[in-house]
């Protein structure tokens, strides 16, 4: 029974994956479907949602981001706006990137490895979430699952014009994400190993050397019209440390630190990220350097232009990690068990992959059951990586019946207290226009035009209330008598992590506070203040 599986399976493994991407896209599209935006997806599309394209190419210089999905989504608004709609390329993309993978872990290691790689980036729960959300990251894998499956036909055929075509996939990868340039580095260290050893022709040598000119190229220019302006003050360019004092703070290596510690940490919690479980995690990082050493203990394979000799493998799957751990190290990027760090899905998924099948002792049935059981396990009992909201906690409902709460609620002369996390939200569902400032400096406050409403925010500094923040805000603002609130102030918290306690908290510094809140999920609550008993107390 299971030798006439095996021959199925190998007979008809283009069949399979055909299945397996198809189920793949259709969890993502359920998973993107029924919810309302996170703060970050708001703010792409807030982004993009601008007059004329030359408007959103310079809104997209705010970000920390690359343009092209932002241009994505400024054309896409011609087809709704609708949240399935808006992150239906990232679902398109993502689907698109497990085809591709199959068809690079195939071409550079056989079809029972790429289809247990397959199932693992196609079920993955962690990988699904972050493949339907508004994100770049999946423009990103998908161009660079492209390159890669394309520079190993270029390595295997000998081809100058596959070598180029390679190169074009990875400037939509660079343009897509700037962690891409990680991608850029390791794959040049494969290919030159490869040219050593495989002797490959000139006129390769001199397509692929051409492409990777014109990446480097695209690279520099993003970094000096882009990069190079970004800074969250004076003194902190965006790639000294980015985001390193927010919630990335761990995932950089700090003074200190011990360096073969932070490693050890920070790569391990790749894995943990990749699986949603920290047990899980552990065990399939320890897969992977028991990879590296079966990959070590091998001889070279047959015929070294069809596939990847050990050491080229060997440098392939370490290259990524070890430039992204540098990256962190040298205090530019973050690495460990985040988002962030989804450049290295792709090789950690065939580093875990090619070690589970030698334990299955080559059998490809007994190495899919294994691959099935980690997903159902990791969707019984995994976790979601922060920042999250749970799938309840984030219906379209509950953002509508807020909405609708505030329009039943807020009088003309009320004013709408928001964080930068709920201005993003606010913005998209009840102003339905990018957050424009117009700043308030006395109190650090801006105000946001929003139709009917007068919607007051913090600027970015205070990305999410607490009891310290906000009364340093209330103070300033009721403090100065120009712009002081005259009648009911409504505080909205909406997004990640809401301090769903602050009403209790400030009630005593502010008179007039409501200590109850009206919640919609965990992820929305809405509590008021009485501005006048505040302003004669």
């Amino acid at each position: 029974m299971e030798a006439s599986v095996e021959r199925w399976l190998l007979e008809h493994s283009e069949l399979f994956a055909a299945l397996v991407v198809t189920l793949g896209f259709l969890l993502r599209l359920r998973e993107a479907s029924g919810t309302f935006l996170n703060p970050d997806e708001a703010l792409h599309f807030l982004l993009s949602n601008q007059t004329s394209l030359r408007l959103a190419y310079q809104a997209s210089l705010t970000s920390s981001h690359p343009p092209l999905l932002i241009f994505v989504l400024y054309f896409l608004r011609r087809l709704g706006t609708a949240e399935w709609i808006l992150r239906l390329p990232s679902v398109l993309a993502a689907t698109g990137t497990c085809w591709l993978f199959y068809r690079w872990v195939k071409t550079v290691r056989g079809p029972v490895v790429a289809l247990c790689g397959l199932l693992l980036i196609a079920f993955l729960p962690p990988i699904i979430s972050l493949s339907a959300e508004v994100r770049q990251y999946s423009l990103m894998l998908f161009f660079l699952s492209g390159a890669a499956y394309l520079l190993e036909l270029a390595l295997v055929r000998d081809s100058a014009l596959l070598a180029l075509a390679s190169a074009l996939c990875l400037c939509f990868g660079l343009a897509s994400h700037y962690s891409a340039i990680f991608f850029m580095a390791a794959s040049a260290g494969y290919v030159v190993l490869c040219i050593i050893m495989r002797r490959t022709s000139l006129r390769f040598v001199a397509g692929w050397a051409g492409g990777q000119a014109v990446a480097l190229a695209l690279a520099g220019f993003f970094y000096f019209s882009h990069l190079s302006q970004l800074s969250s003050s004076p003194t902190d360019k965006a790639l000294n440390g980015w985001m390193r004092n927010s919630y990335l703070h761990n995932y950089y290596f700090n003074p200190g630190d011990n360096v073969a510690h932070f490693i050890f940490a920070r790569s391990f919690g790749f894995f943990q990220f990749l699986v949603g479980h920290r047990a899980l995690g552990d065990v399939i990082g320890v897969v992977f350097i028991a990879g590296l050493v079966f990959a070590l203990k091998e001889r070279s394979l047959p015929s070294a232009r069809r596939t990847a000799t050990p050491l080229q493998l060997i440098v392939l799957l370490t290259l990524p990690f070890a430039i992204g751990c540098a990256a962190a190290i040298a205090d530019k990027y973050p690495y460990g068990g985040t988002r962030h760090c989804a450049y290295l899905v792709m090789f950690g998924i065939i580093g875990v992959c090619i070690p589970l099948f030698r334990i299955a002792r080559n059998y490809a049935t007994r190495a899919l059951a294994v691959i099935l059981a980690i997903v159902l396990f990791t969707t019984a009992r995994g976790f979601p990586s922060a920042p999250h909201m749970q799938r309840r906690d984030q219906r379209l409902g509950q953002m509508q019946a807020g909405i609708n709460f505030l329009y039943q609620h807020v009088s003309p002369g009320d004013a709408i207290l928001v964080d930068y996390e709920s201005t993003l939200e606010l913005g998209h569902y009840l102003c339905h226009a990018p957050p424009v400032y117009v700043d308030y400096p006395a109190s650090r406050l801006a105000a946001v035009p929003c139709g009917q409403f007068r919607v007051i925010s913090t600027t970015p500094d205070v990305w999410l209330f607490d009891r310290n923040n906000f009364l340093t805000k209330w103070n300033a603002w009721i403090s100065n008598p120009e712009i002081a609130p005259k009648a009911r102030v409504w505080v909205v918290q909406a997004g990640w992590g809401i301090v769903t306690h602050l009403p209790a908290e400030i009630q005593d510094s502010v008179p007039g506070a409501d200590l109850e809140a009206q919640p919609f999920g965990s992820n929305i609550q809405i509590f008021s203040i009485d501005a006048t008993r505040t302003s004669s107390h």
